[in-house]
């Protein structure tokens, strides 16, 4: 079996680790020049430079998961430290290194520059998004829900909407608010103290999962081809055909273009 794994970026790098370590021929389609997607390291006049600092969670397990196989370290790779939010306008919310949920608790009763009606509303909050085990009725943008949720004021500002778009490289008005109620779960939610701590890089982004990626996926036999855009997929009639064995079109300007096709059931 062969299968393309079209995107470069972190989740595209893991799901073809996750492949290729399960002896399936893989090959892995990326637009850009390197691989790291929205989360990725570029060199400009001989400087290295991150395009733009993404927050890392210890609640992101699977990933530190996958880091680990490939010999990047994430415990020498992070510096890990329990979640801080400080602004300039005066804003603070800092959990302690308590068991969950006391350090959450603690950090909203503590929190600077908001009142005391906005905390118990938002405690309130939290507290039935958790009995509903953070589903929601219905799908909307996270700035639509945190409206109907009357979440409008100090902590949407300073805490929702930087989590936001520190998490899910959109803003509010564009991030789909059940993929945030996920990322709620999974940190400030979480029964572990581990999983709201904050995972600082000691190096680039690409050193820490995009690169490593590459080189073991390269080691381990996938192909990585780079400055290839997929435009569509189509299907044929061969369910043997798949965008791994697809011929790439190849158009001016660069990057190239490639029309992959793919079998259907």
């Amino acid at each position: 079996m062969k299968v393309a794994v079209i995107g470069g970026g972190w989740a595209g790098l893991a799901a073809a680790v996750d492949l290729t370590a399960a002896g399936v021929a893989t090959t892995v389609y990326e637009a850009g020049r390197v691989p790291g997607g929205r989360a990725r390291s570029v060199s400009i006049d001989g400087r290295t430079l991150d395009n733009g600092q993404h927050i890392l969670l210890g609640a992101y397990r699977d990933i530190l998961d996958v880091m680990r196989r490939i010999g990047a370290d994430p415990e020498r790779l992070f510096e890990r430290r329990p979640l801080q939010v400080v602004d300039d306008a005066g804003f603070r919310l800092a959990l302690p290194g308590w068991p969950a949920p006391l350090n959450v608790a603690w950090a909203l009763l503590t929190a600077h520059g908001v009142g005391w009606r906005e905390k118990v509303a938002t405690a309130r909050w939290m507290q039935g998004l958790k009995a509903r085990g953070f589903r929601l009725a219905a799908e909307a943008t996270v700035a639509d829900w945190l409206d109907g949720a009357g979440q409008t004021g100090e902590l949407r500002r300073h805490l929702w909407e930087p989590l936001c778009l520190a998490a899910l490289n959109l803003p509010a008005g564009r991030a789909s608010a059940q993929v945030f109620a996920n990322v709620l779960r999974d940190s400030l939610g979480s029964r572990r103290r581990e999983d709201t701590d904050l995972l600082l890089p000691r190096v680039d982004l690409g050193r820490l999962l995009p690169g490593p990626a590459s080189h073991w996926l390269a080691a381990h036999g996938a192909t990585l081809r780079f400055s290839t855009r997929i435009e569509a997929l189509e299907a044929t009639p061969s369910m043997s055909r798949s965008p791994a064995n697809a011929s790439p079109r190849r158009s001016s300007p660069s990057p190239r273009n490639m029309r992959a096709r793919c079998g259907r059931k």
